[in-house]
């Protein structure tokens, strides 16, 4: 197994016509790829959903048992989710692109965590 500092996703990215982004992450050592799409829409494709609502309502019962989320927030919730992570890759390439390297890597997704002050011990 790969450290931490040499893991790396492998990403394929999807343009749209009107500039919004769709991501696909898988793990191992792969290049980043991207291609055009003169789709308007990018619709969230259950088999790359990362959180789903089971999973989701698995972790509201871990917290409390007697909670229940309403549907829209959990739709909400996991709208989010897909964001943060679309976005969180997103940049990651980018950052790899700059390091002119053809993996993402952990620092990669560091970096990115660190400026939003998510990660402060990165």
């Amino acid at each position: 197994m790969a450290s931490p500092s040499q893991s790396s996703l492998a990403t394929t990215g999807t343009t749209n016509a009107i500039g919004g982004t769709s991501t696909k992450v898988s793990s191992g050592t792969a290049s980043a790829a991207g291609t055009t799409s003169s789709s308007g829409s990018s619709g969230t494709d259950s088999t790359t959903q990362l959180l789903t609502k089971p999973r989701l309502q698995e972790l509201v019962r871990e917290i409390d048992p007697t909670e229940q989320l309403d549907e829209e927030v959990e739709e909400l919730l996991l709208q989010i989710a897909d964001d943060f992570v679309e976005n969180t890759v997103n940049a990651a390439c980018l950052l790899a692109k700059h390091r002119k390297v053809p993996k993402v890597e952990v620092r990669d997704v560091q970096l990115h965590l660190g400026g939003l002050n998510i990660m402060t011990n990165a």
